[in-house]
């Protein structure tokens, strides 16, 4: 699914406007960082090499239309 005009969109939650909740939750689409938050907070049990990957993984797949969600993208990056 190309998230491009959602994604450009100033407004909060318009994917909704097009899809409703279980069309989104049977999409790969994120909305919470809740993996990458798992790696920041056990960071210790988690190689470099799948920290990494599930970053590259995760970066692309989330709407990014929480503040939270971008900051604990930057966090795991800054740990890397």
């Amino acid at each position: 699914m190309d998230l491009t005009p959602y994604l450009k969109d100033d407004a909060v939650g318009t994917l909704f406007h097009d899809y409703n909740l279980d069309q989104v939750n049977n999409m790969q689409i994120t909305k919470q960082a809740d993996v990458i938050l798992l790696l920041c907070l056990f960071e210790n049990i988690f190689s470099l090499g799948i920290q990494e990957a599930s970053c590259d993984y995760y970066l692309p797949i989330p709407m990014h239309d929480n503040y939270l969600l971008l900051s604990t993208h930057v966090a795991l990056a800054v740990d890397i």
